[in-house]
C-alpha cells in the first residue's frame, strides 16, 4: 500500500529564521566595532601616557631648554613636531641650538614654557593652567607658532570674560588680531549692559581705550540686532573659534 503525504511549504518560519540570523550578524559585526573602537580609545590613551612620561621621566632626552636657572629635557622630534619655529630651528645646521641641542630662552616663564611642552607632549592643559597663565600662554603658543593651542587659549578666554579681565582680554585680541575674542569681549557689553556701563572697569577701559570703546559699543549693538551683521562674518581668524564655544555664546554661524 502506497501512502502520499501533502506537505505546504511556508516562508513564515524561514522569515522568521532568516531575520533571526540577519539580526545576529549585525549585531555580531556591532559589537566588533564597539570593541575596537574601544580598543583604539584605550590605545590612544596608553601612547598619549606613554609619550607624556617619556617627557616626565627624561627618556631618550636629546636637547635641554635652559630658562634662567631652570632645565627642562625634551625630545627634539616632539619639538618640531608641535611648533613650526623648533621645526625650522633644527633644520638649519648653521643654529647652534641644532648642533648641540642646548636651547636658551629669556622671554618666558619656566612655568608657561613648561606648561606649552606638557601640551606637546599630552595634547592637553588643564584648566588651571588655562585660568592662571591665559593670554601667556596665549603669547608663547604665537611665537613658537603652536597653532592648536592658539585655538585652545582663544577658546578658553572668550567663554571666561569677566569683569576683571575684560579689559585684558580686549588688549589681547587687539595685540593678536584675535576677532572672534574681540566678539566675544563685544556679546559681554551687550550681555551686562545694565551694570557693566557703570562699573570701575568700564570707567578704566574708557580711560585707557578712548578710540576702541566706541567701536565696541557699536559691534555689540551691531552684532546682537542684525542677522545680517559682522557676527557672521567668515574672516581668516574664525577659525581659531570652534562651533561648540561659538554655540555657547548664542550667535548664529
Amino acid at each position: 500500500m502506497l501512502l502520499y503525504c501533502q506537505v505546504e511549504f511556508s516562508r513564515y518560519f524561514l522569515d522568521l529564521e532568516i531575520n533571526f540570523f540577519d539580526e545576529k550578524a549585525k549585531q555580531v559585526k556591532y559589537e566588533k566595532l564597539r570593541k575596537e573602537k574601544s580598543e583604539k580609545k584605550g590605545n590612544d590613551n596608553t601612547l598619549k601616557y606613554t609619550i607624556f612620561d617619556m617627557f616626565n621621566q627624561t627618556t631618550f632626552s636629546d636637547c635641554v631648554i635652559k630658562i634662567g636657572e631652570e632645565k627642562i629635557n625634551a625630545h627634539r622630534c616632539i619639538l618640531a613636531q608641535n611648533s613650526e619655529v623648533f621645526q625650522r630651528m633644527f633644520m638649519q645646521k648653521g643654529m647652534v641650538e641644532a648642533q648641540n641641542g642646548e636651547i636658551i630662552i629669556v622671554d618666558s616663564s619656566p612655568e608657561v614654557f613648561r606648561s606649552m611642552l606638557e601640551f606637546f607632549y599630552s595634547g592637553e592643559i588643564d584648566e588651571d593652567s588655562f585660568e592662571k597663565l591665559d593670554d601667556d600662554l596665549y603669547a608663547i603658543a604665537h611665537k613658537y607658532q603652536v597653532k592648536e593651542l592658539k585655538k585652545k587659549c582663544e577658546n578658553f578666554m572668550c567663554l571666561t570674560i569677566d569683569y576683571s579681565n575684560f579689559i585684558k582680554r580686549y588688549q589681547c585680541a587687539e595685540m593678536y588680531g584675535l576677532s572672534m575674542l574681540e566678539k566675544a569681549c563685544a556679546k559681554f557689553i551687550y550681555d551686562n549692559r545694565k551694570n557693566f556701563f557703570k562699573s570701575k572697569e568700564w570707567e578704566e577701559f574708557k580711560n585707557t581705550n578712548g578710540s576702541a570703546y566706541p567701536y565696541l559699543i557699536q559691534l555689540a549693538l551691531q552684532g546682537c540686532s542684525s542677522s545680517d551683521s559682522i557676527w557672521n562674518d567668515n574672516d581668516a581668524d574664525s577659525s581659531s573659534f570652534d562651533n561648540n564655544a561659538f554655540s555657547k555664546f548664542g550667535f548664529n554661524e
